[in-house]
Parts: structure tokens; C-alpha cells; sequence
């Protein structure tokens, strides 16, 4: 079985990333499943304009509490492990070093600032759909963002490599802003980047609604309470009683849906008081205006993705108004707020996020690009640390160095660093992946996946490569796929002692006929004399 893993290497792209949307199964007292409701947690970023720049705030909300903080070189060679529908890989020389907070596997960035002032974070966002196949090299979301950090300095250049690279396996969009305070919310809607920048982003700010549908429920000033419905299945009892994507259920029953997790009540409500065949009343928010919506809980069957069938209590997609709750904070806090100094915005940033955090925020993180200056606390360690650019060296010459998320006094901790393990590296990945639900991956595959990131190679003594990086990839292409080539080598490391042995043993073999051959003919040799 580890040998078809290898052969096949299913490894599935590490696109983690922040505030991913987590599935919420209701349950019939006749232990009959409904369909997965999408929900999410409550990820947010924001970047607060302090004079010529903005100071950048992101806030982690995930009950996996586990980070890693990396600093990442400039001048490596990296390369993406899929093809584009004609062969190609994505393939670049990173030109900035960066500093990135990642929940699992080397590379795969959830946010992070670079040398050059270019800050990334990254939400979940339901909406999502991925751009089909085409002549593009695919990166996935987290290498992705980890490409714009070692490539960009402006918001320009991020979008512009839309037409270099397609995103792939994203549930995510993105706030990008570069040193200079212009910032962009990047989405993937329909297949298609959606970019939302100067006079189209009045507020910098994102959590997991789109863009669009939050800036236009905080200017219609709205403070809805409740569950917005995002799909309903075609013919399904929802959709027989009226209810559409883009309402709010608001109440069921009595109960109205007005806590800090509306989809958690909603979900408790049905557990505790209904079963098939029973009637639930809701109110349902429709263009604005409230009215009784009534649906009866009908059984159908659902085939899951291993082609197991089971009985469900039809379909609906929801997702908690959470996210634009905070959006209205954010918004509110971002047009309170004066410019001043940089210690001050620092603390107004921190205050901003505790105010939009979840229940479960696992850390929170804030950009001083002016400074380059990375701050952070974490769930694990509320002290606030600072990592200053100053005091790193970006060069690939030396070592890659890690830290936990959560390690650390108050103060600077960028002395704290570790250099990089493998074992270390592995050993988090694979914690993290026994304990997140959305993906299976054996520790075998994160093994050889950061096996191969591991080994991307330091161009910075190699001059054509420095002197011209786009001719040198193109003269320079793979010779086989990357994903064959991270197997070769990796079965070559498990294996080296064995070929160590059989390197000596044949040395030994070779050396001894040679010996037997020299004695055969000394002896011939003697035996023609006494012939003689």
C-alpha cells in the first residue's frame, strides 16, 4: 500500500489557509443525516491608513491553534508540482524575502509581509469557484500567496499575474496591500478573478462574505441578525416554500437566530425539537421584508462522495451573517480612526481585531510595513512580539530558520528563531492534518511533499540565473514532472545506507576479481616457465 501511494502521490495541495469553511451536519433524533451546511469561522483583515501607509491587521479564528512562522529567502528557485492543460509548471526565482504565518507545510503561506512592503491575508469565502484547466501553470492557494510575497511589491503586480498563473484547489480570497497603502480584496467568482481596488474599495477591509455583498450591507446600513441562505437544491421543500439564495432566516419558531453563532442555534433548534415529518416555522428576511415561511422535513436519499447512500433531510447551504457583522465593525472602526503614530496604530489595530475575534481565535496578527515589523499574539501566548526585517538575513546562503506561533516573551523574538527541521516541520504538518477534517493526507505523502519544497534550490551565486531569471527558466525547463522526480529522490534517501552497502559490497567484489584475476595470471605465468 505505501508503494501505490508513492506511484500514484495523491498528495492533496496544502491550501491552508485562514478561516477555512467547516462542515455543520445536522443530526434527526432517528440518527437521519441532512445535508453538510457550509458555515464559517470568523477570519478578518483590514488595513487602517496611517499617512502614507496602513498598518494591517488579520485575525486567525480557527479551533486548530497550531502556526509556524518562517523566514523565507530570496533568489531560490521554486517550482509548482501541477501542469497547466499544455505541461507547463509554474516556475520562479523568488526576488524579496518574506516572513510568513503558516498552519501546516513549508511554503504554503496563510499570510505574511515581504521585504518590500507587500502584505497578504487569506479568508474563506463559500463563493468561491476555481477557474477551469487551461494553458496557465496552477498554484494552490497557499503557494500562491506565498508567490505573490516573493515576487510583488505592488497591488499591480499581484493582479497583473492573474494572466501568468491560475489559482487552484481555493476556498479562499485574499486582502492584498503593498508599502505604499493601495490595497485589493482578490476573489475567484465564477470561475474568474474578481479585484476590487481604489475607488471600488472604499474600505479596506474583508472577512467571508464577497466584497461586494459586504460593502453593500454596511452602506445600506443594515444590521440583519441571523442566517443567510446562500443555495437551495432544485425542488426541495425549501424552494417549494419560497425561500431563495440571498434570504435571511432570522428566526425558527420562537427563537430568534440573534446569538454570536446563528447557524449553531439554528442547527440546535432542529436537533433538539424536530424530526422527519414535522413542520418548521421560520421567519424569513425576503427583499427586505419579514415574513412566516413554513417547511416540512422530507427524507430523500444522497449519494456521498464514496457512493455510500443515505437518507437526508434535504439540502440548503447557509452560512452564519457573522461575517458581515464584523465587516460593519470594521468598517465603523477604520472611518473612526486618525491618523497618528506608529506604536499607537499598532495598538488601535490590535483593539480593532479583539473586537472582531471569534471564539476560537487562534492567533492575531499585525504589519508594520513602514518599520517592516511583523507583530503577533496568540491564543497560546497573549503577549505581544514583535519580528523586525532588520534583524534577518534573507539570503538563501544561509540556513531557513522557524518558530512556533506561540513561543516567546513579550517584546522582540526574532532572536528566538530555530533553524529549519524537517522532522519538526513534519511532525506539525501531521498534527495538524489529524486534526483538520477537510482533508486526508498521510503523513507518508507530507513527507514527501515538504521533502521536495525543502529542496528548492539558492540561485545566488549562479549569475546567469541572477542576470537574466526569465531566460534561464525558460532554457532550463524540468525534465520530468516534479511530482516524479520528489519520489525518485525521496525513495533515494529512505533507501541510502542500503546503497551505501551495495556501493561497498561491489567495490569488494570488483577489487577481489581484479585480485583473483592478477593471481590467475601469475600462475599461468609461472606454469609456462616450468613448461619451458
Amino acid at each position: 500500500m505505501k508503494w501505490k501511494f508513492l506511484l500514484t502521490f495523491l498528495f492533496a495541495s496544502l491550501m491552508i489557509s485562514g478561516s477555512h469553511s467547516a462542515a455543520a451536519r445536522l443530526s434527526a433524533p432517528s440518527d437521519i443525516h441532512s445535508y453538510d451546511l457550509m458555515t464559517h469561522q470568523a477570519c478578518s483583515s483590514f488595513c487602517l491608513d496611517n499617512g502614507d501607509h496602513c498598518v494591517f491587521g488579520a485575525n486567525q479564528d480557527n479551533q486548530i491553534d497550531i502556526g509556524l512562522i518562517f523566514v523565507n529567502k530570496r533568489n531560490v528557485l521554486k517550482t509548482a508540482w501541477d501542469p497547466s492543460s499544455t505541461g507547463e509548471f509554474a516556475r520562479w526565482i523568488s526576488r524579496y524575502g518574506s516572513v510568513t504565518v503558516v498552519h501546516a507545510g513549508y511554503q504554503m503561506a496563510w499570510a505574511g509581509l515581504n521585504e518590500a512592503g507587500l502584505m497578504i491575508s487569506t479568508m474563506a469565502l463559500g463563493a468561491t469557484q476555481n477557474p477551469p484547466p487551461d494553458e496557465r501553470p496552477p498554484l494552490a492557494s497557499s503557494f500562491w500567496a506565498q508567490y505573490q510575497l516573493d515576487n510583488h511589491s505592488t497591488i499591480e503586480e499581484v493582479i497583473a499575474s492573474d494572466s501568468l498563473y491560475r489559482i487552484n484547489d481555493t476556498v479562499d480570497h485574499y486582502l492584498v496591500c503593498d508599502r505604499e497603502g493601495d490595497c485589493v480584496t482578490i476573489e475567484f467568482l465564477e470561475g474568474k478573478m474578481v479585484a476590487h481596488t481604489g475607488e471600488s474599495l472604499p474600505l479596506k477591509a474583508l472577512t467571508n462574505s464577497t466584497y461586494q455583498e459586504a460593502l453593500d450591507y454596511w452602506q445600506e446600513g443594515g444590521w440583519i441578525r441571523g442566517v443567510r441562505v446562500h443555495q437551495v437544491e432544485p425542488d426541495s421543500p425549501v424552494e417549494k416554500a419560497g425561500i431563495k439564495p440571498g434570504d435571511w432566516i432570522v428566526a425558527i419558531g420562537e427563537v430568534k437566530l440573534d446569538g454570536d453563532d446563528p447557524v449553531a442555534m439554528l442547527i440546535s433548534e432542529i436537533n433538539s425539537n424536530y424530526a422527519v415529518g414535522d413542520e418548521v416555522r421560520y421567519s424569513v428576511l425576503h427583499q427586505g421584508e419579514q415574513e412566516p415561511v413554513t417547511v416540512t422535513l422530507k427524507l430523500k436519499s444522497y449519494i456521498t462522495e464514496e457512493g455510500e447512500e443515505i437518507p437526508v433531510m434535504g439540502r440548503i447551504a447557509l452560512s452564519s451573517g457573522n461575517s458581515l457583522y464584523r465587516y460593519a465593525t470594521l468598517a465603523e472602526r477604520l472611518e473612526a480612526y486618525e491618523p497618528t503614530n506608529s506604536e499607537q496604530a499598532i495598538t488601535y489595530a490590535f483593539d480593532t481585531l479583539a473586537e472582531v475575534a471569534g471564539i476560537s481565535n487562534a492567533w492575531q496578527i499585525v504589519f508594520d510595513p513602514a518599520n517592516l515589523v511583523l507583530y503577533l499574539r496568540s491564543n497560546g501566548n497573549s503577549a505581544i512580539r514583535y519580528i523586525d526585517f532588520s534583524q534577518l538575513d534573507f539570503s538563501c546562503q544561509t540556513p531557513v530558520k522557524m518558530l512556533d506561533v506561540h513561543t516567546g516573551e513579550p517584546g522582540a523574538i526574532h532572536g528566538k528563531f530555530d533553524l529549519y527541521s524537517h522532522q519538526a516541520s513534519l511532525a506539525h504538518a501531521t498534527e495538524f492534518f489529524d486534526l483538520y477534517e477537510r482533508i486526508e493526507i498521510s503523513p507518508l505523502l507530507l513527507d514527501i511533499l515538504l521533502s521536495g519544497l525543502e529542496r528548492f534550490p539558492c540561485m545566488e551565486n549562479n549569475q546567469a540565473a541572477m542576470g537574466d531569471p526569465v531566460r534561464y527558466l525558460d532554457e532550463h525547463r524540468p525534465l520530468i514532472p516534479p511530482r516524479i522526480e520528489w519520489i525518485f529522490i525521496w525513495i533515494v534517501q529512505q533507501l541510502w545506507p542500503v546503497w551505501i552497502l551495495l556501493i561497498v559490497v561491489l567495490f569488494r567484489l570488483v577489487l577481489s576479481r581484479r585480485s583473483g584475476s592478477k593471481r590467475d595470471k601469475k600462475k599461468e605465468s609461472k606454469l609456462q616457465l616450468h613448461e619451458n
